[in-house]
């Protein structure tokens, strides 16, 4: 059975040291350095006496440990790292390095005094367990192009989804032109005074977005006082959104000018246009 590589890392920042024990496919173990985890130390003498301290523990629970990492800040690495630290208590051949913390802010993003112990302990560490780790490198690797695969399908996906819906609304805008085409030559005459004489039906065809005439006969009759009655009283009981898009379709033309508003419909059209 292989053995477990360990790593022990020691971090030594904001005048506190911890230690923990670093186990690939494991959650950070915290070695308690004195019974806490984060804890003060403003000499190199507390800084030996904490190493003894740690080095006691982990003897005691038996954790094998191959390498063993400082990560310090600017000011310890100044004050309270003695390099003797490196060989008294782990011996001459014991695999060390020391990392600047400030180095490793920098990957994460971050200014060395927002370093705090809650980043260190959840960020910080398990960012270690992996970053040198193939296995798992490969795994990131391929749970990202897994993810690439389901964004691409779901991309696809939207898409052809898109496209029905544009479709779809396409199919539902000729209709409605077509509902439209129908209300201006139904209620055009009802608020206008011989309006298809003055508004030629290729010109309401284009507006309507159709390139055929509307079907209307030249020239238009002229509807009878009966009719005119119920088609105003019809025209009055449409939405206002329905009548807004009469009344202001035919106010944004040059032949505005020149139509008769019937006398019965003024009220209601200035309204509408205003």
């Amino acid at each position: 059975m292989t053995e477990v590589t360990g790593h022990l890392v020691l971090v030594v920042n904001d005048n506190t040291i911890s230690a923990w024990h670093l186990v690939s496919g494991k959650s950070p173990k915290n070695i308690p350095v004195h019974g806490e985890t984060f804890f003060s130390i403003s000499s190199a003498a507390e800084v030996h006496n904490a190493l003894l301290d740690i080095k006691d523990n982990i003897n005691g629970r038996g954790l094998n440990t191959d390498h063993y990492h400082w990560l310090a800040d600017r000011q310890a690495r100044r004050q309270l790292i003695e390099p003797r630290h490196w060989v008294d208590l782990f011996g001459e051949h014991f695999d060390w390095q020391l990392v600047s913390l400030e180095w490793l802010a920098a990957r994460f993003g971050r200014k060395a005094t927002e370093l705090d112990n809650h980043f260190i302990e959840h960020e910080l560490l398990p960012w270690l367990l992996t970053s040198d780790d193939a296995a798992e490198r490969k795994q990131m690797k391929n749970a990202l192009e897994r993810d690439h695969a389901n964004e691409s399908e779901r991309l696809l996906n939207e898409r052809v989804a898109m496209e029905q819906e544009n479709h779809r609304l396409q199919q539902q805008n000729t209709a409605l032109r077509q509902v439209d085409k129908e209300r201006l030559v139904t209620y055009l005459p009802a608020l206008f005074s011989r309006v298809f004489t003055i508004l030629g039906t290729t010109d309401l065809a284009l507006l309507c977005g159709s390139v055929e005439p509307l079907n209307i006969p030249n020239p238009y009759p002229e509807p009878s006082t009966e009719a005119l009655r119920v088609l105003q009283k019809q025209f009055r009981a449409l939405p206002q959104p329905a009548q807004l898009e009469i009344v202001q379709l035919v106010q944004g033309l040059p032949h505005r000018q020149r139509l008769t508003i019937r006398p019965e419909m003024r009220e209601l059209i200035h309204e509408l246009e205003g």
